[in-house]
């Protein structure tokens, strides 16, 4: 079971992976469990609320199916949860109320852009 939790304030800080460059509110920070000693910076990934843990609301899972979150903090060996989301992003999927659920996630990547981009390098070698 992943567990995730909501961390607040990260507006306002330089991360560990941008410093005060502006990450937008979709963000996370990644636990030891898969930070890779900053590897796991500006990845993305696809975040799923799969349901109660045993604290707080027995339901939940609200809003969107799924959330793609952009790995830009570290979560020390302190953090609670396998992954911890921006209020937002945690707000997209689950109950804010609910301050920890059960989630499932994986590496994200955006295929059609990875092909928009290969086309644009394939036209710019033929000039």
């Amino acid at each position: 079971m992943m567990t995730n939790e909501y961390f607040g304030g990260w507006k306002f800080a330089a991360s560990a992976c941008n410093g005060y460059q502006n990450d937008r509110v979709m963000i996370a920070a990644a636990s030891d469990a898969f930070w890779a000693g900053g590897s796991a910076c500006g990845r993305n990934y696809k975040v799923e609320c799969r349901g109660a843990t045993n604290q707080g609301d027995p339901n939940p899972c609200r809003g969107q199916d799924y959330m793609v979150v952009k790995i830009v903090y570290y979560c020390s060996s302190g953090c609670q949860g396998t992954i911890d989301l921006s209020q937002e992003a945690f707000a997209a999927i689950a109950n804010p109320d609910a301050d920890k659920t059960e989630i499932s996630f994986h590496q994200y990547v955006d295929h059609l852009l990875m092909l928009l981009s290969a086309v644009a390098l394939v036209s710019n070698c033929m000039l």
